[in-house]
């Protein structure tokens, strides 16, 4: 295991879980207001990428332990991650009015936001699982990624609100895997 990797995974979980959370509850409270979308859309960029490694470093503490299934978590939502740096960059750039709002349902911008919603919720899936099975990691935290599934699933179907708590679920999950992912960087 990479001591390098477990220390920036345990400081990307940290921040990013944090960020993405904080995002998506600004979102939501703001209530479509400019300066809630602009904000929102900056700390859910910082979050998603920071996220990215944060997965990377639970996968790897995983080790051979999580095998094929938590592979696939952990590639499934990477992709979705990296998806979701372009969903918010184009979010961002219509909260400044860079871009027309038209743009929102153009093609580039929904298929981002639909294979970003459906690859990531299915690598928190595979991924939570393996994570429950860890002895390397609290259980909480493949808890709190299958609750994220859940609760990006259920947004799907219009609920708001779900898709916060889902934000709020991934983050913690992430954030509270960070002082393991820190221990873990002796081994």
């Amino acid at each position: 295991m990479s001591r390098r990797l477990q220390v920036w995974g345990a400081v990307a979980g940290l921040i990013g879980g944090v960020a993405f959370a904080a995002g998506h509850v600004v979102d939501f409270a703001g209530g479509g207001a400019r300066a809630a979308a602009m904000i929102a859309g900056w700390l859910n960029l910082a979050g998603v990428v920071a996220l990215v490694f944060a997965v990377v470093s639970l996968h790897e503490a995983l080790d051979d332990r999580g095998g094929v299934v938590a592979g696939i978590g952990a590639i499934a939502a990477v992709v979705g991650l990296t998806l979701l740096v372009g969903f918010f960059t184009l979010r961002i750039a219509l909260a400044y009015e860079l871009i027309p709002q038209e743009a929102t349902g153009a093609a580039p911008m929904v298929a981002l936001s639909v294979i970003a919603n459906v690859a990531l919720p299915a690598g928190l899936l595979f991924l939570g699982v393996e994570l429950l099975r860890s002895e390397e990691l609290p259980g909480f935290v493949g808890i709190a990624f299958l609750l994220a599934t859940a609760a990006f699933v259920i947004s799907f179907f219009g609920v708001p609100i779900a898709g916060t708590l889902g934000a709020v679920f991934l983050g913690a999950g992430s954030a509270g895997a960070a002082p393991q992912l820190w221990k873990l960087r002796a081994g």
